[in-house]
């Protein structure tokens, strides 16, 4: 079971910032040229896109996906104007990430209020404690699960060859950045 939003055990500016300057530093320029937004690669962007195409398609009126990336503590998580609230920001992360950009808890929230998706659904899920950055944490935290262990919820192998086609680069699978990054 997924552990909703840990901050104690999140990555800290002091291990990504120098991580990232020295990653990007010893790159060629034409690597570093592939990165969007100076971090992140074309292979992360892409396993980052399925996981939120493949969520957000999951996310119904009546029943979620990765609803256990809500902290337990709230406890109207599962009514009905909760899970279409949270359903609005998988839908928002998703065209984010369509849109080639990195999904960010800001761009999110912009997209939301852009797409007139921030509704009355949508503010019962925030007023009820739903949180922008529990969507983003279970997005890159679930492709980190595929990546490293080949599966959660979907398999590294049936988009490998979509993903594999994207250049490689240092940064590919640095999900403690994009999680730094993002959130």
């Amino acid at each position: 079971m997924a552990v909703a939003l840990d901050r104690n055990n999140s990555p800290r500016d002091i291990d990504v910032v120098p991580k990232l300057d020295c990653i990007t530093s010893l790159m060629t320029s034409v690597k570093r040229e592939l990165l969007r937004e100076g971090w992140m690669s074309p292979r992360m962007h892409r396993v980052l896109l399925i996981e939120a195409e493949i969520d957000s398609d999951g996310c119904l009126d009546s029943a979620c996906n990765r609803i256990e990336y809500i902290p337990d503590s709230i406890t109207q998580r599962k009514s009905s104007d909760f899970v279409r609230g949270w359903t609005s920001v998988w839908r928002a992360a998703c065209t984010v990430l369509q849109a080639g950009l990195a999904p960010t808890v800001n761009r999110i929230r912009t997209q939301i209020k852009r797409s007139g998706s921030a509704d009355r659904n949508y503010q019962a899920f925030l007023k009820k404690g739903g949180r922008i950055e529990y969507a983003v944490d279970a997005i890159i935290t679930v492709a980190k699960n595929v990546c490293v262990n080949g599966d959660d919820g979907w398999e590294y192998e049936n988009f490998q060859e979509d993903i594999e086609q994207h250049p490689t680069t240092p940064l590919n699978y640095a999900f403690d950045v994009a999680w730094y990054k993002c959130i």
